[in-house]
């Protein structure tokens, strides 16, 4: 496991500890922390908090390897997933390892938590359609990180045509 996975693996393991007392924080809305928590670090820190790469799913972004690091993680006894009241809850069996982050991000993960708190799943998903770099994206094209800082608003034909562009060359 490289040591960007590593982090993104605390990061997943600390937001469903920060997300078990929410009792609308089931699968999706972490799979949504995760993208709002990598989205507020490029926007207050300059930079994402892990290389995790995302992609553009129908129902908004979604790290390109949440599933296996998940099912990994879930093997080891590190995570479950349980349903409860009709929704897929992650459940952490063991503390995150807070080391493994820099300055500034467990606030940002916590923070995070925090704003989503009690918000229903569809409407994280339909928050996160409104975000440029998703909206600007194809299905199962990569999300540029840095297109966080564009702000959600109207988002000109032009800017997106010269985003597709942007992201073509960079797939290169």
């Amino acid at each position: 496991m490289s040591q960007d996975e590593a982090k993104f693996v605390e990061m997943m393991l600390l937001l469903a500890k920060l997300l078990t007392e929410d009792v609308k924080g089931g699968a999706t809305k972490l799979n949504k922390a995760l993208w709002y928590s990598e989205v507020l670090a490029v926007r207050r820190l300059g930079h994402p908090i892990t290389d995790t790469e995302y992609q553009r799913l129908p129902w908004g972004p979604a790290p390109r390897r949440l599933l296996p690091v998940r099912e990994r993680l879930i093997a080891q006894g590190d995570l479950e997933l349980v349903e409860d009241d009709g929704q897929a809850r992650v459940i952490p069996h063991r503390e995150p390892d807070l080391t493994v982050f820099e300055r500034g991000e467990v606030e940002i993960i916590d923070h995070m938590a925090t704003w989503l708190r009690d918000m229903p799943a569809w409407k994280v998903s339909e928050l996160s359609h409104r975000e440029p770099a998703w909206f600007l994206a194809r299905d199962g094209e990569t999300i540029i990180p840095e297109m966080a800082y564009l702000r959600p608003a109207v988002v000109l034909p032009e800017i997106k045509e010269r985003a597709r562009q942007i992201a073509a060359r960079r797939a290169d």
